[in-house]
C-alpha cells in the first residue's frame, strides 16, 4: 500500500511561508540591540527589557491562541496574525521614540504567538495523520534553516554598514513574500464544535501538563545557551567565533529533523524522545566541562564546543517533532490548537525562566556552574519523562494498531456471524439487490425484490424487457428512474459482454451500469470471498467515530484504502459487515447508543464526547 501522500502544493507553501517568517524573525535578532543602542541610546538594561517585551507578549497570548484557533476558522486566523507580524516590521521604520517602538514590539510578540501556534495547527491539519511526525520534522526544519541563515545575513548586513530601515525591509519584504505563500494554503473543511463554557482545559491541555512539565525542564538549560553560550566561551578564554555555535546546533537539528518524524509516524514517540534527553544530557554535562578542558588544550576545547553543538541539535532536533506529535496525539482533533499552544507555552516558559536563573547563577558564580545545573535539571527531565510521561501517555492514548486490535477482537466476541441483510439466492440477484439499495433501506429493497426476481430469474429474461416495466417492481424505492435503466443496462452488459456470469473483478464489475466501487467490492466480498472493503454511509461513519481512520480520510476510497492497510486479510470480508451492522443499530448517526456500545472504552467519539481519560477494555456484554 502506497504511502499517504505529504508533498502537497499547500504544504510546500505554508513550508515556504514558516521558513520566510522566521527569516525575518531571525534576520533581526542579533541586529536590533545595535539598533536600539545607536538610534535611541539605550543602555544594556533597557535593551534586556524592551527585547524581553516580546517574549513576554508571545508567551502571554499563546494559551489564548489555542482557543480561538479551536474555536473559529484557523486560517483566517493565521494569516490575520501572519498579517500583523509583517506589518509590524514597518512599524519599527516609522517607530520615532522609545515608548513606540516598545508598543509595536509587544505587538509583534502577540502577533508571533499567534501565527506560530496557527502555523503549526494548520500544517497538522493538511498532512495525513500517517505521516504526522515526518511532516512536522519538515516543518520545523524550515525553522532551523532560517536560524542557520538569517542572523549571519543580518550581522553581515550590520557589519557592511547598511542602514537599519534597509534591513527592516528585508526583513518586511521576506515576510511579504511569506504572507503570499500562506494564502495560497488550502485547508480541510473545519466543521463548526459545539461552543463549550469557558474552562481551564480551553486554553491548556490538561492531559498535556505531565509532558510540559519534562518539556519546561528541558527547555531551561535550552535558554541559557541561546542567551549566554557566547558570553561563557569569553569567560573561559575560548577564542573562536562563538556565533558558529548556532550554525553546528541548527545543522544537528536539520540533520535529525529528517529522519526522526520517520520514526515518529511508526510509533516510536516516546522511544525518540528518551533518545533525545539522553543526546542531550550528555551534551550540557560536556558543555560545562569545557572550562576544564580549556586547561588542558586550546584546540581540543575548541573542537569539544562545536561538536557539543551538533549533538545538542540533534538532540533537541529529534525531540521536536516527537513532543508536538505526543502533545497532538493527546488531544482530540477538535483541540489541536489548544494542544499546539500548550507545548509552545511549556517550551517558552523554560526558556523565560532560563534567561532569567542563567544570568542569576552566573552574576553570584559562573557560567559553567549555570551550565551545570542546567545539566542537572535535564537529567530530572529525562528521568521525569521515563517515570511519569511516558505511562501516562500510553494510558491516554491508544496506538491504531492496538485499537484495531481490539475492535477486531470485541467483535469476533460479540458477533461472530455477520452477513449482508440484503436477501437474494445467487450472485445475480444480489447484484441487482446492490444496485437497489444505494441510498435505500436494505428492508425496503427486500419488499420489492422477490417479485422482481421471480418474474426476470435470468439476466437474459432482465435484458428483454424495458426500464419502463421495472419501473413498476422498483417505483417505492430512491431513484427509481434511473435504477431501472441501470438493471436493464446491467442485464444486456452481463449476456452480451460476460455470458450472463456476475464477473469476479473489480475492473469488470465497475463496467456494469449502475455499479461503482462500492457496488463491485460488496460483490467481490460476499459472493467471491475477496479481501475488498465496500464503504458506505455507515462503514465511512463508524470508521471515522472509533478512531480506525484519521480525519484527514475525507473520501470513501481514503477510507477503503486505511481500513485495507489495518485490517487482515482474511477478516476483510466480515468486516464490513461488522462496520455495517454496528452503524445501523448501534452507532447511528443522529442518535448513537453509546451507552449501551461494547465499544466504548475503545472508541475516540465517546472517550472524547464523555471526557473519558483512561481507555479500558470494556467487559464483554452478557
Amino acid at each position: 500500500m502506497a504511502k499517504d501522500r505529504l508533498i502537497t502544493p499547500s504544504y510546500c507553501f505554508i513550508l515556504a511561508a514558516n521558513f520566510l517568517l522566521y527569516f525575518g524573525f531571525w534576520l533581526l535578532i542579533p541586529v536590533l540591540p545595535f539598533y536600539l543602542s545607536e538610534f535611541f541610546q539605550a543602555g544594556n538594561s533597557t535593551i534586556g527589557i524592551v527585547l524581553s517585551c516580546y517574549t513576554v507578549a508571545a508567551l502571554c497570548i499563546r494559551p489564548f491562541s489555542g482557543y480561538l484557533l479551536d474555536t473559529f476558522a484557523r486560517k483566517p486566523l493565521y494569516l490575520f496574525a501572519y498579517f500583523i507580524f509583517m506589518m509590524m516590521f514597518g512599524g519599527y521604520l516609522i517607530a520615532g521614540s522609545l515608548t513606540l517602538f516598545i508598543i509595536f514590539r509587544i505587538i509583534h510578540g502577540v502577533s508571533f504567538g499567534m501565527v506560530t501556534v496557527g502555523g503549526n495547527t494548520v500544517v497538522i491539519d493538511i498532512m495525513p495523520s500517517s505521516r504526522r511526525g515526518e511532516g512536522l520534522g519538515y516543518y520545523g526544519l524550515t525553522n532551523n534553516t532560517a536560524m542557520s541563515i538569517g542572523p549571519m545575513f543580518g550581522l553581515f548586513l550590520h557589519d557592511a554598514g547598511v542602514s537599519f530601515a534597509t534591513i527592516f525591509c528585508y526583513a518586511f519584504g521576506s515576510c511579504i513574500l511569506g504572507f503570499l505563500c500562506a494564502s495560497l494554503v488550502k485547508t480541510p473543511y473545519k466543521p463548526p464544535v459545539k461552543r463549550e463554557p469557558i474552562s481551564l482545559d480551553r486554553f491548556i491541555l490538561m492531559k498535556g501538563l505531565p509532558a510540559g512539565l519534562s518539556l519546561l525542564l528541558l527547555s531551561i538549560p535550552y535558554g541559557m545557551t541561546t542567551n549566554y553560550v557566547a558570553m561563557y566561551a569569553r569567560q573561559i578564554g575560548l577564542n573562536t567565533q562563538t556565533g558558529f555555535f548556532f550554525t553546528f546546533m541548527a545543522v544537528g537539528m536539520a540533520i535529525s529533523r529528517i529522519f526522526s518524524g520517520k520514526l515518529v509516524d511508526r510509533g516510536k514517540i516516546t522511544q525518540v524522545i528518551a533518545a533525545g534527553l539522553y543526546l542531550v544530557v550528555f551534551s550540557f554535562f560536556l558543555l560545562s566541562t569545557c572550562v576544564y578542558l580549556i586547561q588542558w588544550n586550546d584546540t581540543a576545547c575548541t573542537l569539544l564546543f562545536f561538536g557539543i553543538a551538533l549533538l545538542m541539535g540533534v538532540g533537541f532536533g529529534i525531540m521536536f517533532p516527537a513532543f508536538n506529535t505526543l502533545f497532538v496525539n493527546l488531544a482530540p482533533n477538535s483541540q489541536r490548537g489548544t494542544a499546539t499552544s500548550t507545548y509552545l507555552t511549556s517550551w517558552d516558559v523554560g526558556i523565560g525562566i532560563g534567561m532569567l536563573t542563567g544570568g542569576y547563577i552566573a552574576e553570584i558564580s559562573t557560567f559553567d556552574k549555570a551550565y551545570l545545573f542546567g545539566a542537572c535539571l535535564t537529567v530530572v527531565s529525562a528521568l521525569y519523562f521515563r517515570l511519569k510521561v511516558t505511562p501516562h501517555y500510553h494510558k491516554n492514548t491508544m496506538r491504531k494498531k492496538e485499537r484495531y486490535e481490539k475492535v477486531i477482537a470485541w467483535f469476533q466476541d460479540n458477533i461472530p456471524v455477520a452477513e449482508t441483510e440484503l436477501h437474494y439466492n445467487n450472485p445475480y440477484e444480489l447484484l441487482i439487490a446492490v444496485i437497489l439499495s444505494a441510498q435505500c433501506t436494505d428492508k425496503r429493497v427486500n419488499i420489492i425484490t422477490p417479485p422482481l426476481y421471480k418474474d426476470f430469474p435470468t439476466p437474459e429474461a432482465l435484458a428483454a424487457t424495458t426500464p419502463e416495466v421495472i419501473f413498476e417492481y422498483i417505483r417505492s424505492v430512491s431513484y427509481p428512474n434511473n435504477k431501472a435503466k441501470h438493471l436493464v443496462g446491467m442485464a444486456k452488459m452481463l449476456v452480451n459482454d460476460f455470458n450472463s456470469e456476475v464477473p469476479d473483478n473489480l475492473e469488470d464489475l465497475i463496467k456494469l451500469p449502475g455499479v461503482g466501487r462500492k457496488t463491485a467490492n460488496v460483490i467481490q466480498s460476499v459472493v467471491f470471498k475477496k479481501a475488498a472493503m465496500a464503504v458506505d454511509t455507515h462503514v465511512f461513519r463508524v470508521s471515522h467515530r472509533i478512531g480506525l481512520v484519521p480525519d484527514s480520510c475525507t473520501t470513501p476510497f481514503s477510507v477503503e484504502k486505511e481500513l485495507v492497510k489495518n485490517i487482515p486479510e482474511k477478516l476483510i470480508p466480515i468486516a464490513h459487515h461488522w462496520l455495517i451492522l454496528h452503524g445501523r443499530y448501534v452507532c447511528q448517526a443522529r442518535t448513537p447508543k453509546c451507552d449501551t456500545c461494547g465499544l466504548q472504552m475503545m472508541c475516540k467519539y465517546f472517550c472524547n464526547t464523555y471526557k473519558v481519560t483512561k481507555e479500558e477494555p470494556k467487559a464483554k456484554n452478557k
